[in-house]
């Protein structure tokens, strides 16, 4: 038993007999073939198990940065399995400045989704998740709409209305009118013939978590077209709502339109204005921003004022093109690196240097927990808000920490001087968050703030578990092997294989562990799933193992 725990560790992509995972890699025999990985775990609200597999989902990795990245076995290709993405950065560069790329990903029945991703000089390993929306099973708060229309002489004989419902009592909705005798084109503006027309609307309602831990993109985009046409980075979004429109001829997707749909979205009336701290109301002005799915760029589209029907806050603007449309405030973060763009585009993105941030002012957070310490801590689910909301500041906003009295947390690339909070869930996972137990007082980010949280009221509700090392050196002969690897967990608390740990040199700590349990550990190599049941019965596991002979010939 222990053997097999420490080759599955140390060599988990052996035992489908796989090829030499260094051959062409120019790296000594060491425990780890890259210096910089990361790892991206996606999720589908409606069940993990709809993204079980290698074909579900496919993935473009956008920017001048994408060379750079690799897969996990050192090739260029990448593909996700199980909704997770294993990447590499090329061995050999000299990184003097972050790596920035753009994931997108689509799949059959979900909404194409854009993932911002930015690796920098002193990242080892770097984990981000995001949400998917199944377009057949949307998460509460996300409202979808499909519907087909017959087309004559490739045009509509009247118009045509879309209108989303809303989940639930008191919800908004998003509607888009298509006037008779429109032409509609291509990518290229070429005009598209057909005989059958077919859209899909979806409405995300800014008051609502699940919509908002699904929104495509993230809070914090890689870089922003301004109302001048300037390249903007280090910029975070407060939405106040957003609609996503879909067209097709026949297959052919539309682009284009020979003059302007009219489009309406509604604001739920407990959505924030930023720049009033106060719910929106009738007159105030709201931008709106449109989104290209091909570089993950938000571009300013106008600036529109709230108005009010039937009761609903709505927002009215027209387009001749389709596009996400976003309804954001926008301000800047306090960064640790600013990036500043050239104000030509390049192939695929805008050029731009990296430059340290003079301002950089990080909010400290410090916990006050009676008789919990760094030994016995505790994890919890937190996440960074908009004061008064529910609204994470970023994708990166909501994880898992584990807290203790005196700890210390660095709040790291947040929006400038805005007002947040801390808030902590009773669940353990971004898929199933629970109710928020605790909620901090307001403070100013980015301010050289130093924040006190006191848990001392809920850290009863999070139950003491044990943490176990787990450490393996394997021997081919005489040289010692052990490998580096994203190490996943089943843990019926979560529903899903959860992220546990990154196995350093054959090392790693898995924390929340019931002894004696049984649990189902995954890890990835090149797509791969490799699969292995362990239980645990003390703190710590340790040992060393001989290499079977022909498994060090693959490599030796």
């Amino acid at each position: 038993m222990i053997k097999q725990i420490a080759l599955f560790l140390l060599f988990t992509f052996i035992f489908i007999g796989c090829e030499n995972p260094i051959e062409g890699v120019d790296v000594s025999v060491s425990p780890d073939l890259f210096q910089q990985t990361a790892q991206v775990q996606f999720f589908d609200p409606s069940g993990q198990d709809q993204l079980e597999g290698e074909n579900v989902l496919s993935v473009e990795i956008l920017g001048d940065d994408a060379a750079k990245l690799l897969n996990d076995g050192g090739e260029p290709n990448h593909l996700i399995t199980d909704g997770i993405l294993s990447l590499a950065v090329r061995p050999g560069l000299s990184q003097e400045e972050p790596i920035s790329v753009v994931i997108k990903v689509t799949g059959e029945n979900y909404l194409t989704t854009t993932l911002p991703l930015t690796i920098y000089a002193e990242d080892t390993t770097v984990l981000i998740t995001a949400n998917l929306v199944n377009l057949n099973n949307a998460p509460e708060g996300v409202n979808v709409e499909k519907i087909t229309a017959p087309l004559t002489g490739n045009t509509l004989t009247s118009n045509l209305e879309v209108i989303t419902n809303p989940s639930s009592e008191g919800g908004v909705s998003s509607k888009v009118i298509i006037p008779a005798g429109t032409t509609f084109m291509d990518a290229d503006g070429n005009p598209i013939t057909g005989t059958n027309l077919s859209a899909t609307l979806v409405n995300f309602d800014a008051s609502s978590q699940s919509a908002l831990s699904s929104f495509p993109g993230g809070f914090s985009p890689v870089g922003v077209l301004n109302e001048n046409g300037e390249m903007e980075g280090d910029i975070s979004f407060i939405t106040a709502g957003f609609a996503s429109i879909d067209m097709y001829i026949d297959g052919t997707e539309i682009k284009e339109f020979s003059q302007p749909i009219q489009i309406t979205t509604q604001i739920n009336q407990d959505v924030l204005n930023p720049d009033t701290e106060e719910n929106i109301k009738v007159g105030d002005e709201v931008p709106i921003w449109s989104y290209s799915r091909d570089d993950g760029t938000w571009e300013y589209h106008s600036t529109e004022t709230v108005s009010s029907s039937n009761g609903s806050l709505e927002v009215n603007y027209t387009t001749d093109h389709l596009s996400w449309y976003n309804l954001d405030y926008y301000g800047r973060r306090c960064s640790k690196y600013i990036r500043v763009y050239t104000p030509q585009r390049g192939r695929w993105w805008w050029p731009y240097t990296w430059t340290q941030n003079p301002s950089y002012q990080p909010t400290t957070i410090s916990f006050s927990a009676n008789n919990i310490t760094q030994s016995n801590s505790r994890r919890v689910l937190m996440s960074f808000v908009w004061a008064g909301t529910n609204q994470p500041i970023s994708y990166s906003a909501t994880k898992q920490h584990n807290i203790y009295d005196g700890k210390n947390l660095n709040l790291l690339n947040a929006p400038l001087g805005r007002p947040l909070e801390l808030v902590i869930y009773s669940g353990l996972s971004r898929y199933r968050p629970g109710e928020i137990i605790y909620r901090s007082p307001s403070f100013t980010s980015c301010s050289n703030a130093f924040v006190n949280v006191d848990v001392n009221s809920i850290i009863s509700k999070f139950p003491e578990k044990v943490n176990v090392t787990v450490n393996y050196k394997g021997f081919c002969g005489e040289r010692e092997v052990r490998r580096s690897q994203y190490l996943y967990m089943y843990d019926d608390d979560y529903g899903y294989y959860r992220y546990v740990g990154y196995v350093y040199r054959g090392r790693i700590t898995i924390r929340n562990i019931e002894l004696n349990k049984s649990y189902t550990f995954r890890m990835y190599y090149k797509g791969r799933r490799y699969e292995y049941p362990m239980s645990f019965t003390s703190t710590s596991v340790s040992g060393e193992v001989q290499v079977p002979q022909e498994i060090c010939e693959r490599f030796f």
